[in-house]
């Protein structure tokens, strides 16, 4: 599911105020999460995966420098070029989403994205609850997995699968009979919280049939081990 607008009326606003507007989402993920299927992986799991391409960005974020792989189909020769984009920065928040050149945000089949949040005092774990929150609430814990893998320097890897989205209207690029399987990575360096993410959408399907699913597995896998050597650096002071 893709990244909202930034709002400045929440970014505005200091952290405590924020994370309070936020709170209702987290317990309702919580509660989710407990009644869906949930798995802890190790990094050995993923690590067997064709490596792709080794085409990497660096971007500063805040507090920040993350260097991170491309999406999938990034070639070498063109980190951006191959890619149509779509970026907005404000004074706390930074959004940066990638999806194949030629396609539309408004119907996109594969998105990445990159995004960063100054945040201080808020913990990780309330940052993944509140990213993680509105695909959830979409899909419903009848339609939603998770595989979290815990990762070096407090990182945190989790793939999920959603067979189908009934819980939101129809018309925002989800609904009844629109599925979708994500990789995100979380990590946090000083005051920045980073998700970098990459998202498969299509028709509805069988979450324990990957050959239903929008993406293939192989390509996934390719996703999850290159995500998990992503790395955040104390950002240089200017």
């Amino acid at each position: 599911m893709r990244q909202p607008a930034i709002s400045s009326d929440d970014l505005n606003q200091p952290p405590h105020v924020w994370r309070h507007r936020h709170r209702r989402g987290t317990a309702l993920l919580l509660a989710l999460l407990a009644g869906c299927a949930l798995a802890t992986t190790s990094a050995a799991q993923t690590n067997t995966a064709k490596t792709a391409d080794k085409t990497t960005q660096t971007v500063r974020l805040f507090d920040a420098v993350a260097k991170h792989p491309g999406p999938s189909w990034q070639k070498y020769e063109e980190p951006l070029g191959g890619s149509e984009v779509n970026r907005q920065q404000r004074e706390t928040a930074f959004i940066q989403e990638q999806i194949p050149k030629g396609d539309s945000f408004k119907a996109w089949k594969r998105l990445y994205g990159v995004v960063a949040q100054k945040l201080p005092g808020m913990p990780m774990q309330d940052f993944i609850n509140q990213s993680l929150t509105p695909l959830v609430q979409a899909c419903g814990r009848e339609n939603f997995t998770a595989t979290v893998q815990p990762l070096a320097n407090d990182y945190t890897l989790i793939r999920v699968v959603c067979q189908n989205t009934p819980h939101i209207p129809v018309g925002s690029g989800y609904g009844e009979g629109v599925g979708e399987v994500g990789v995100f990575w979380f990590g946090k360096q000083g005051d920045t919280l980073v998700k970098i993410y990459q998202q498969w959408r299509g028709s509805k399907f069988s979450a324990s049939q990957a050959a239903s699913w929008p993406v293939s597995s192989e390509e996934v896998d390719t996703m999850t081990q290159r995500l998990s050597t992503t790395a955040l650096t104390p950002a240089p002071r200017s």
